[in-house]
């Protein structure tokens, strides 16, 4: 079913840019839709037969990372009230994953959660982006960098933030600049726990 390998890690969900949970089976499971992967020269490389979903609620049993050809992902195993298992995977370096990861240190582990992954244009022409996580009917917020009366609020010390004497140039340099905070980041979250290294062994999906 296209499912990760390793038994005991359940049922593998993947989010792509319009932000819905899929999850790769069989051509002719009911409610299934074809997707095309091609490449850049528009050459198809893949076939795949999904099913989608708008969000996932149940209890957080663990985030790890993968590092595979395709570049990194957050990979949060996840248990429903019926004891199904799940991982939900989430490019690292995406908008989605970004968000994940910074509001990871408010997550109740002990506590059910709904995620879900929004994509729209707010008014003004701004893109909105991210991943809504809700527990005990409140929405989490950004552990890391937020705003309080108008002011930005960075309460975790180290967390990088841009020098206003030295703001990145171009894009490439907003990479750089995002890159290593990303990696501060899941190194901070690996140090407390949050993270942990049990890094799982599956097949890597070519989105």
């Amino acid at each position: 079913m296209g499912l990760m390998q390793t038994e005991d890690k359940g049922r593998l969900l993947y989010v792509l840019a319009d932000g819905l949970l899929r999850e790769s089976v069989p051509e002719g499971t009911e409610g299934a839709k074809l997707r095309v992967v091609k490449d850049d020269a528009g050459v198809v490389k893949a076939e795949k037969w999904e099913l989608t979903y708008p969000g996932i609620t149940g209890f957080i049993t663990g985030v790890t990372m993968y590092d595979g050809e395709y570049g990194s992902n957050v990979m949060i195993a996840m248990k429903d009230e019926t004891d199904e298992e799940f991982v939900v995977s989430l490019k690292a370096g995406s908008m989605y994953g970004e968000d994940f990861l910074h509001k990871l240190p408010n997550v109740d582990f002990t506590k059910e959660i709904t995620m879900k992954c929004y994509n729209f244009e707010a008014e003004g022409g701004r893109k909105m982006t991210g991943i809504t996580m809700i527990q005990d009917g409140n929405k989490l917020t950004n552990a890391f960098n937020y705003k309080e009366n108008d002011e930005w609020v960075t309460p975790i010390e180290g967390y990088p933030v841009v020098d206003d004497k030295k703001v990145p140039k171009n894009s490439e340099a907003w990479k750089i600049f995002f890159g290593t905070r990303r990696e501060w980041v899941i190194e901070y979250l690996t140090e407390k726990g949050l993270i942990t290294e049990d890094t799982p062994k599956e097949e890597e999906v070519d989105f």
